[in-house]
């Protein structure tokens, strides 16, 4: 066997390898679609395949509801980053309303970690399946305890 065979076998294998961990891990569903509605700061409804409308919440985070303080800004700031635009939509779980619960990215901007980062919402870690300090790893989180928060307080929802 020469040097080309052993190691195209072994890429073949190194890749089925590496299919197989992702099987084991419980890999997330991805897919696209279309922003065509803003419900509020953490809830969107997504044009999947051009006809089903699928409403999603916002993965790992929770924002003031459109009447309570802060709600219209925390909206129109999701609003303003992904009315209209593709998305890529990575579904992490489902809530108690069967609704999907997701990670959002507008070319590559990962909308969650931006409604944070921008103070229009809160890290929201019992809605995370897993450490949310993972998911939005590049953001300083501060608890609902804390008296640090840059626009909203939680006394105000």
């Amino acid at each position: 066997m020469n040097y080309q065979s052993r190691k195209a076998k072994n890429v073949a294998l190194f890749a089925f390898v590496l299919q197989f961990s992702f099987l084991l891990a419980g890999t997330v569903c991805a897919w696209t679609g279309k922003v065509v509605g803003i419900a509020d700061g953490d809830t969107i409804t997504v044009l999947r395949d051009g006809h089903d409308q699928v409403k999603i919440r916002l993965y790992g985070i929770v924002a003031p509801e459109s009447g309570q303080p802060f709600g219209k800004a925390s909206k129109q700031n999701l609003s303003l980053m992904v009315y209209g635009q593709p998305v890529q939509i990575e579904v992490m779980d489902t809530d108690r309303y069967d609704r999907a619960l997701a990670r959002i990215f507008v070319y590559g901007e990962d909308v969650n970690a931006e409604q944070l980062r921008f103070g229009h919402a809160w890290l929201y870690s019992q809605s995370c399946s897993e450490r949310c300090d993972r998911v939005h790893p590049s953001i300083e989180v501060f608890g609902p305890e804390d008296d640090r928060h840059a626009v909203m307080d939680m006394n105000d929802c």
